[in-house]
């Protein structure tokens, strides 16, 4: 029960086939760069059988206060059939961890009872998916309509069944944490009284003094977002402190909270509202394949992105940190968006595609670029090195243009939209790391990339591209902050307009 020791396995079991890539091709790098350059000493953690104790102190340097690291890893005990949502929880230099079963329906199973696999969640996405595609060839327009439509609604029950059946109650953990604006003095009180109430009944917790104010501040919060589900937070709440929740212990301190948020239930709907601090997401090979960020209760308040690792969020944040100038337009003032460069139908075959955005570029003459005919590498290369907004509107991820092997030593700045058909899926191979295009973007040192996790239709995907430039350019709000609105733009708001993510950090725009 060492959370720190526990916290740091965790975080540096993920993505190991990619950090020896990233070491792999340090060498090139630095040939290609003719300068110094900083990788953080974490990459080498996969190269050692006893993860670094320092990992999450290093993390604690280079983040930015009010960010918040969530992995998310599906676990299975020795000797159990049983599989668990396993949520790790990172802010402020303090971890904390909580075990879920994948279904939360049913409050009185056993703690040996066989709960919900997660292969029924996965079979039913790769089912939409696939039926999805097969949509595609429908010639007649109403009955493609009324397919895709139906597979939209479908995508939207998954969701919400993962939300209710794997996270229940605590959906609270993937969000980031509250504006100190927003976090009343009624607020603050009552986690100051819980937390006395914590330290009083359960003295053996491993918890420091800032770790468990920082706990009692998340069950606050918690207990206020599942008000109306008071078994799913007491199932939680018993994993989370090592005690069977039939015991008067627990009880009396689930009575405790709840009396405590009583008075912060009124203002509920209004905290409801409130955008939250940024959040960057570590999932498993298995749990990545899922569009965590249009569950219900993130969808328009919750800023996230993904990283395949925190040993890589480390080395991203410090080798930015050795650009200064361009860490502090990435993360504070904003890039340059007059630094701009676009690819747009690359193999002449999207003409709508193309025409949608020689019209948006002839109103944005900052923009360069090239349409209807191929880059070269060259080309390619220097747009993403040169640049601070690339744009790539074509099939794929552009890997046919500019290889993996070519891409991975470069020394990129731009923050890249690479809009074709699944170029942000990663891939996975049994027992082996997931593999994808978009891991190569960020082993080249792109600070942002904004990547589509499936195959989707071109003037959907089209319609949801414009509206995101649209909001973001100039806006100087944080990428992550304005992509559910780009959602919204789809005919098809889940099924395609799910289907973009953003890997790396949440960058701002000028």
């Amino acid at each position: 029960r060492d959370v720190l020791s526990t916290t740091t396995s965790l975080f540096a079991s993920h993505a190991i086939s990619t950090r020896y890539q990233l070491l792999f091709q340090l060498p090139e790098k630095l040939k290609r760069s003719g300068q110094q350059m900083t990788v953080s000493l974490d990459l080498l953690s996969c190269l050692d059988d006893q993860p670094s104790q320092n990992l999450l102190e290093r993390a604690r340097d280079v983040l930015p206060a009010d960010w918040t690291v969530c992995s998310l890893n599906i676990c299975q005990l020795p000797g159990q059939a049983s599989r668990y949502l396993l949520i790790v929880r990172y802010h402020a230099g303090l971890p904390f961890i909580l075990r879920l079963p994948i279904s939360q329906k049913e409050p009185v199973l056993s703690e040996d009872a066989e709960s919900e696999n997660i292969r029924p969640v996965l079979t039913q996405l790769s089912d939409i998916l696939h039926e999805s595609d097969s949509s595609c060839n429908v010639k007649e327009k109403q009955q493609f309509w009324k397919k895709r439509k139906e597979l939209d609604q479908r995508l939207s029950g998954l969701l919400d069944e993962v939300e209710d059946c794997w996270l229940g109650s605590w959906k609270e953990l993937l969000l980031g944490e509250l504006p100190t604006s927003h976090f009343s003095p009624a607020a603050l009180a009552a986690v100051e009284n819980v937390d006395k109430a914590v330290a009083a009944e359960f003295p053996h917790l491993p918890f420091g003094q800032a770790a468990r104010r920082l706990l009692s501040k998340t069950l606050v919060q918690v207990c206020l977002a599942s008000w109306e589900d008071r078994e799913s937070f007491a199932i939680g709440l018993s994993r989370l402190i090592g005690i069977d929740r039939s015991a008067s212990l627990l009880k009396k301190l689930v009575m405790t909270i709840r009396q405590e948020c009583i008075v912060l239930y009124d203002g509920l709907d209004e905290a409801s509202e409130v955008k939250r601090l940024p959040v960057v997401l570590i999932a498993d090979k298995t749990l990545q394949q899922l569009p965590w960020e249009s569950l219900p209760s993130l969808y328009q308040r919750q800023c996230m992105s993904r990283m395949p690792s925190l040993s890589l969020l480390i080395d991203q944040l410090t080798s930015l940190k050795n650009r200064q100038s361009l860490h502090n337009r990435l993360l504070d003032t904003g890039i340059d968006s007059k630094r701009s460069y676009y690819i747009v139908n690359p193999l002449n075959n999207l003409p709508t595609t193309q025409k949608t955005f020689e019209s948006w570029f002839k109103k944005h003459k900052n923009w360069k670029g090239i349409s209807a005919r191929r880059p070269s590498a060259e080309e390619y290369s220097r747009a993403l090195q040169e640049k601070e907004l690339f744009l790539y509107c074509g099939h794929g991820g552009g890997r046919e243009f500019l290889p993996c092997h070519e891409l991975e030593v470069l020394q990129c700045r731009a923050v890249s939209f690479l809009m074709g058909c699944s170029s942000g899926r990663l891939q996975v191979a049994g027992c082996f790391d997931e593999q994808g295009i978009a891991l190569s973007y960020l082993i080249a040192g792109c600070p942002a990339i904004v990547a589509v996790l499936w195959d989707v239709t071109d003037r959907d995907i089209d319609r949801f591209t414009l509206a995101l430039l649209d909001n973001w350019l100039g806006s100087h709000r944080q990428l992550s902050e304005v992509i559910s609105s780009a959602r919204d733009e789809c005919k098809l708001p889940h099924l395609v307009g799910a289907a973009p993510v953003i890997y790396g950090l949440p960058v701002k725009c000028d």
